[in-house]
């Protein structure tokens, strides 16, 4: 039983598979290769589909060939069955569209660095230390791992194209939530980087009171994510769709929690979102001068270092509505909503009203705002908290919050 399936055609990815597997042999990774491992007399329809049903990690190598493979595909059909129980990840080692079921298939899931720089050796040892930190297993490179977040699988078009250079935000322009309003659950950060939660635990998206250090955190629809000091990423709730995978994270200044995905600024400018791209809600690679993301229920928006606004995803209620708005210097996301809290401390929101989410326009001396799925809330300069919505799950209980720290 080996810890990772390797999918690829053998024609053309031979040589990229071997100097994988030498990397994860490195690592303490076991892995199953049909070039390597299938022994001869046994039938490769049925030793194939075990070792599938058997891994934790299905790797996928993306070439020209593997893209027009029936095998490949039907390999990638297999894992797929297993998505709620299994990694996939797709490296690329070729810049080739993706067609037929191939598409189909990858379209929600993410891509280990969809980008074909850096070199390929440097790569492959990026994705060896990604597939060891997410098995668990001891570091034994020789060099100590630094991974780079997985960025998502984009749509194959022009404008998927890699930033000639990064902008890098000055630190204080960075936005941090240190209190987050999830679908049915709200969270809060406490002075010393403790945490504090109300609400539905029933993914297990409250259990963050062992967290230490965080300086900011999320709330997503099941899940929660919190930034510690020293730039890592931790995660509780549901991961059905990958959203918790961000304990590989490094040099992380900013993150949020949508639905059933997860957005993240790297100190260097760089964006990343993991999880469900349904709406194209992760199609966020191209982005440059942000300084604050926010992850809603379909949707992602960002904020430029000016001021000025943008989305991506579902705007079936106006949520994406956003690119008028100036001089914001905070927003957040809910389920079909989007809230912006401008310099002077108002606050503006569009999309869905029909819980009185939106009903913010009076708000005064907010610091910072957190949007849920039918709820608002602000933090007020006084460290005062308020809210607006439904409060079926006492989510709106927070009057009596003090000592929240100020972002």
């Amino acid at each position: 039983m080996a810890d990772v399936f390797i999918s690829y055609h053998v024609a053309s990815a031979a040589g990229v598979v071997r100097q994988i597997a030498e990397q994860l042999r490195k690592r303490g990774v076991t892995y199953w290769h049909s070039e390597g491992d299938m022994k001869p007399g046994f039938d490769f329809a049925q030793v194939a589909p075990q070792e599938i049903e058997d891994c934790k990690v299905f790797l996928l190598i993306l070439d020209e060939g593997a893209v027009n493979s029936i095998h490949v595909g039907t390999e990638l059909a297999l894992a797929f069955d297993r998505i709620h129980e299994i990694s996939i990840i797709p490296f690329r080692v070729q810049a080739c569209p993706l067609k037929g079921r191939m598409r189909y298939y990858l379209k929600l899931i993410q891509i280990m660095n969809n980008r074909l720089t850096p070199p390929l050796d440097k790569r492959i040892a990026e994705l060896a230390d990604y597939i060891a930190q997410l098995l668990g297993k001891e570091q034994k490179a020789d060099k100590p791992p630094r991974v780079q977040p997985p960025t998502p699988l984009v749509r194959e078009t022009a404008r998927a194209q890699t930033p000639s250079a990064l902008w890098t935000p000055p630190a204080a322009l960075w936005t941090r939530e240190t209190i987050s309003a999830g679908w049915r659950h709200t969270v809060g950060l406490r002075k010393g980087g403790s945490v504090v939660a109300v609400g539905d635990n029933e993914y297990g998206q409250c259990d963050v009171t062992a967290w230490r250090d965080i300086v900011a955190l999320s709330a997503g629809s099941s899940h929660t994510v919190g930034l510690r000091r020293d730039g890592a990423v931790v995660a509780v709730g549901n991961n059905g769709w990958g959203q918790c995978d961000v304990t590989a994270w490094r040099d992380i200044v900013a993150l949020s929690a949508g639905d059933l995905h997860t957005a993240g600024l790297r100190r260097d400018g760089a964006v990343f979102a993991v999880g469900s791209n349904s709406k194209g809600q992760c199609n966020v690679e191209t982005w440059q001068d942000i300084v604050a993301l926010a992850a809603g229920w379909r949707h992602t928006v960002g904020l430029r270092k000016e001021g000025a606004v943008f989305a991506v995803g579902d705007n079936g209620y106006g949520q994406c509505n956003v690119s008028k708005w100036r001089d914001i210097v905070a927003l957040s996301a809910g389920r079909r909503h989007t809230v912006g809290l401008r310099k002077d401390g108002a606050v503006f929101a569009v999309g869905d009203n029909n819980n009185g989410q939106c009903n913010v326009t009076k708000w005064r001396d907010i610091a910072t705002v957190s949007a849920g799925e039918y709820h608002t809330v602000g933090l007020r300069k006084d460290s005062a908290v308020v809210s607006v919505g439904n409060n079926a799950w006492e989510q709106c209980d927070v009057s009596d919050w003090r000592d929240i720290q100020l972002p």
